[in-house]
């Protein structure tokens, strides 16, 4: 028997924290991947169609560059290789036998302690499951129904982790109701808020989704190790590689 090798034609994936690159993909697999990860972006659809019924407003530049907006591709082709966001991560390993995992931890260790002695933080079984597998895991969803709790567990698994952390939120109510929680949990100290015509990070940040993507070169500089999207079925499918 030969041993395995590999040459500059063998299909490779690079994996890095945010984009995983694959070399020489084959046609079959580059054409399930970009199926399975074309999107249709509805909210720009539903203008769409409110223009369509102005003559004026289909001939505009607006509606122009809606039509290119409204569609588009999580994975993207540069120089024949496929890059795709990371957290895409198993789709890659179902059909890539050769993946090099080159994911590694960022930011600092940080302290944060419970706002006072008080402050308790109890959780149900499955809380404390999704936590432990949300902490030994680079990446993924906890999917839970209104009300078992998606804060708590949140809380819960930054405060495990103890890195600079970002939460992005869809909207100012639900970041202000976040943000109150945290405050509850770390103190004011410890907990930062951007959006609203405010920028003042701190260790734990809550961002309104729109105002963390107009300022994501500030962010950049902030050191995260981990962020966190409440509500992600509201956060635009761009924004992955913002």
């Amino acid at each position: 028997m030969y041993g395995h090798y590999t040459n500059e034609h063998d299909m490779i994936a690079h994996v890095a924290n945010d984009i995983i690159r694959i070399d020489n993909p084959r046609k079959d697999i580059e054409s399930d991947i970009m199926n399975k990860l074309s999107y249709v972006d509805k909210s720009k659809e539903y203008q769409l169609r409110r223009m369509q019924k102005n003559p004026y407003a289909r001939a505009s530049e607006h509606y122009a560059q809606l039509q290119k907006e409204s569609k588009g591709n999580l994975c993207k082709k540069i120089d024949g290789s496929l890059f795709i966001p990371s957290g895409f991560m198993n789709l890659v390993k179902r059909k890539v036998d050769n993946v090099v995992d080159n994911r590694h931890d960022t930011g600092p260790h940080v302290a944060l302690p419970w706002a006072n002695a008080s402050y308790s933080l109890k959780l149900r079984d499955y809380q404390e499951e999704a936590v432990e597998l949300a902490s030994q895991s680079w990446r993924g969803i906890i999917n839970f129904a209104t009300g078992l709790g998606k804060t708590k567990t949140a809380i819960a698994l930054i405060r495990q982790l103890k890195r600079n952390t970002l939460v992005v939120c869809p909207s100012k109510s639900i970041a202000l109701q976040f943000h109150s929680e945290l405050v509850e949990a770390f103190g004011k100290s410890k907990v930062g808020f951007v959006g609203d015509g405010k920028y003042k990070p701190s260790t734990v940040t809550v961002g309104i989704a729109a105002s963390v993507c107009n300022r994501i070169d500030d962010i950049k500089t902030l050191n995260l190790g981990v962020v966190v999207f409440d509500e992600t079925h509201h956060t635009p499918a761009n924004t992955f590689y913002a």
